[in-house]
């Protein structure tokens, strides 16, 4: 592709509307929440009976909020 092509492909890019933008932050929202409840309060002990699992979900869930922020923000 010449330089001229990928130029003329960048005028087209547009900002996402604002739906999507408040369904991201919400969702990143909801991500993080899920995971301070696994780490930190006990709401999930008799669901989840092992601790480790309850602190890898919780990981999980941080870094993928995380992940999702700076993807929603980057923007």
């Amino acid at each position: 592709m010449s330089e001229e092509n990928l130029e003329n492909n960048n005028e087209y890019v547009t900002k996402p509307s604002k739906i999507k933008v408040i369904f991201g932050v919400i969702m990143v929202l909801i991500y993080l929440a899920m995971a301070y409840a696994l780490i930190f309060t006990e709401f999930f002990e008799v669901t989840i009976q092992y601790a480790w699992m309850r602190y890898t979900f919780g990981c999980v869930f941080a870094l993928y909020g995380f992940w999702r922020a700076y993807r929603q923000f980057k923007y």
